[in-house]
């Protein structure tokens, strides 16, 4: 047994004895029960609902991760300690630092990984991903909210088609976006394909700026949003369209009478589109 007393918890202030901790925002408050005291932390705990007040952040020195800072790195996260310098070297080429929270996680070899972290101005940051292993394929919906990822299985002809429309962009050749500007949405993208593997960076890309770089993540994106069953997950990715030049924000479900639903943001910019769409709805559909 321990014979060491057991820490109180005390007022700074004046000693006296503490009350119960309350959680607003991401903060823990505790008061004291014999002033005006309140003590205030940013709460770091996954609790639900609550977003953490504060994320750990390691910047390296220069674009790259040395291997030093690799080295570095693997002693202080427990979850490289097995893995070699050079592993943790490669799974963050092309980011800038690491945070506390990873959404985007590589898998270990031998498969293959198309992946996409997002970090838009003013929404939460997720991220989709895409495994393959032989004949399987698994789609991964992360994002700051939640708690667990959503993983869906995916068809095997939809990953075929998948798989086709990202190797015909040729994406282990991609390099960093040179397009850069305010606000709008940053994406980190992680791939790897038989033994080679590749980082890279765009900012808001779209079909005249780095369309190549726009077309996959619209391929995930498409993938994501067809598969995507999770109510919260559904929830992030209408919240994301709006910054992936994806088009109408709309569902349409063919029922009867048609029914079409809207979400996220419209401007007068999106009226063409929506006069096409009504337009193209049978008149037997119309209410």
């Amino acid at each position: 047994m321990n014979d060491e007393p057991e820490e109180r918890l005390a007022c700074p202030r004046c000693g006296g004895s503490v009350g119960g901790s309350t959680n607003e925002r991401g903060i823990v408050f505790t008061p004291c029960l014999r002033c005006d005291q309140a003590m205030a932390a940013a709460c770091c705990a996954p609790i639900p609902g609550t977003a953490s007040g504060w994320r750990v952040q390691i910047l390296w020195r220069g674009p790259e991760l040395t291997l030093k800072e690799a080295a570095s790195l693997r002693q202080v996260l427990p979850v490289h300690a097995n893995e070699s310098i050079q592993c943790v070297r490669d799974q963050y080429r092309g980011l800038s630092g690491w945070t506390g929270r990873r959404l985007l996680h590589l898998p270990s070899h031998p498969a293959t990984f198309y992946g996409v972290e997002f970090s838009p101005s003013f929404f939460e940051k997720g991220a989709l991903a895409t495994i393959f292993r032989e004949s399987h394929g698994t789609l991964v919906i992360a994002s700051e909210s939640l708690l667990l990822s959503e993983c869906v299985p995916i068809p095997q002809e939809r990953g075929r088609q998948f798989l086709d429309e990202v190797t015909s962009l040729d994406p282990l050749e991609m390099t960093d976006s040179d397009v850069i500007g305010m606000d709008g949405i940053s994406l980190y993208f992680r791939l790897r394909h038989s033994s080679e593997e590749r980082g890279f960076v765009a900012w808001s890309p779209n079909t005249h700026l780095a369309p190549r770089h726009h077309a996959l993540v619209r391929a995930l994106f498409r993938l994501a949003t067809e598969l995507a069953r999770e109510a919260d997950s559904i929830t992030f990715l209408e919240g994301i369209h709006g910054y992936l030049d994806a088009g109408l924000p709309v569902k349409v479900f063919e029922e009867t009478p048609r029914r079409v639903r809207l979400f996220g943001g419209l401007s007068s910019l999106s009226s063409e589109a929506l006069d096409s769409l009504f337009a193209a709805t049978p008149q037997r559909h119309r209410c």
